[in-house]
Parts: C-alpha cells; structure tokens; sequence
C-alpha cells in the first residue's frame, strides 16, 4: 500500500472539521456537513471512479496488524466523544435559530452514525479487550451499545432469517422494517444476554448484564452532561438531552437505512429445522 493511500484514511476527520466549520460560520452553513458527504463525496466517487490497485489477499493479514489502522480507529473514538460534548455544550449556551439548530444536529449525527457506529462496528469485531471497549464507547454516544451484543453473536448467526431482526424482507418498507429491527434488536440483545446469564447460573438483572450496561451507561453520561450545564448556566439545561437523543436516534437511523438497503430481500435456505445454508 502507497503512503499516500495510508494518508487517505486521516480524511475521515475532515467530516467533524466540515462540522465545526460549519457551526463557527453560522446560519445555511450549519449544512455544510451534509452538503458535503451527501453532495460533494458523491461526485468525487464518481469522478475519481474505481481503484483497481487494492492491496493483495498476500498483504491484508500484514495491513490488519498495523498499529497505524488501529490508532485511528482508536483517535476516532475520541474524537467523536468530544464532539458530542462540544455540541451539547454549545446548543446549551449558544443562540441558533431552529434552522441553524437542524442542520448542527444534522451534522453532529452525520459523524456520529455515519463514521462512528461503522468504526464501531469494525472494532466490536476484534478480538482485543481494548478495542472492544472502543467499540462500545461509540456506540454509547448514540445510545445504541447492545448492537455490539446483538451484531456479533445474533445478527451474525440468523443473518438471511426470519430470526434476524436486522434483515429486511421482500416486500418490506423501511418504515415497516425500521421500528421492527430497532425494537427487535434490543430484544434479541436482552435474549441473548438471558441466555448466557442463565447458563453460567447468575441472574439476568445482574450488572453483568450488558443490555442493562447499554441502557445505563448513555443515561449517565447525559445525566451528568446535563447536570454539568445545568448548573454552569443557572437553569436546567433541557437542551442537552433533547439534542443528544436526536442525534442519537438520526445516527442509529443511518445504520438500519443501511441494514435495510444491504439485507433487502436476502433469506437462506433451512436445510434442517433450525438449520439454515
């Protein structure tokens, strides 16, 4: 792989760069985000066309263990928590119009969902403790943490299947697919966190429970966020939740348009009962 390919792969943080950029411009400019990854990349896509040089299946395993492709998935997952923290402090104290407030929470989920739960996804399928931990940390700024539980052991089994609450099925409308996978997910997250509970003999409300965690780690987060700027502005800042839910739900939107888009119509063959090609 060239260096300028491994260069590319830092043009990730341009998306949060494009969004304070934007908030520090103010008015229309608060789109400039979704302006650019759903207006401008696309052009370059097409512009700039295909890359028939990808690396080797001889230099893949040689790329996977590179510290370099981790440490950035890694500042990512930083970078993303301050912004969150960044943008809930500035609609707490700053004077957008509701326009203005659109397009920065817009811009905000953009980086969120967009960028964060993909990283997220890719790290929830390592198997280091350390980048499982990331994992679940960005997912936790758009409160979505149990589809690291559901993703890896559910989704990944029952994919093409009734069972799988994120396939969509042909015929299905995304607004049919969409509150069925959401609820389904979590659902399927709190069986599966029963199921292995019940099975090393500890009770299913125990903290161990990680659809509990999921629950409880983004409600304290933005209980304290809240709390913080409640008391630095003298009034209960009812801004801060409103915007991170918001943001949260347009992020995790993004992924199940994607599941949708991606699962559409896909279903295996049962070969046994139970039993699926």
């Amino acid at each position: 792989m060239t260096n300028l390919k491994r260069f590319s792969f830092i043009v990730c943080f341009s998306v949060p760069a494009f969004t304070v950029l934007g908030y520090c411009l103010g008015g229309i400019y608060n789109f400039l985000t979704f302006a650019v990854v759903f207006g401008l990349l696309p052009i370059l896509d097409v512009a700039v066309g295909s890359d028939p040089s990808n690396p080797s299946e001889e230099e893949v395993p040689a790329l996977q263990n590179e510290f370099y492709f981790r440490f950035l998935t890694y500042v990512w997952a930083w970078v993303q928590f301050f912004l969150v923290l960044w943008a809930l402090y500035e609609i707490q104290t700053g004077t957008l119009s509701v326009l203005e407030r659109f397009g920065f929470v817009l811009a905000v989920a953009i980086n969120t969902g967009g960028i964060g739960i993909t990283v997220a996804h890719e790290l929830g399928h390592k198997n280091k403790k350390i980048e499982q931990w990331y994992s679940k940390f960005i997912l936790m700024t758009v409160c979505y943490m149990h589809f690291f539980i559901e993703h890896n052991r559910g989704h990944h089994v029952n994919v093409s299947t009734y069972e799988d609450p994120a396939t969509s099925r042909k015929g299905e409308s995304f607004y049919g697919f969409y509150p069925r996978t959401v609820w389904g997910s979590l659902v399927s997250a709190w069986k599966l966190e029963e199921k292995r509970l019940v099975k090393s003999g500890k009770s299913v409300w125990s903290w161990e429970n990680e659809t509990i965690q999921a629950v409880v780690y983004p409600s304290i987060f933005i209980s304290t966020v809240t709390f913080c700027l409640s008391v630095y502005t003298g009034r209960f800042s009812w801004e801060t939740p409103v915007f991170f839910f918001v943001q949260s739900w347009i992020a995790f939107s993004l992924l199940e348009l994607v599941n949708y888009i991606e699962h559409y119509g896909l279903k295996r063959k049962e070969t046994a009962p139970g039993k699926f090609e």
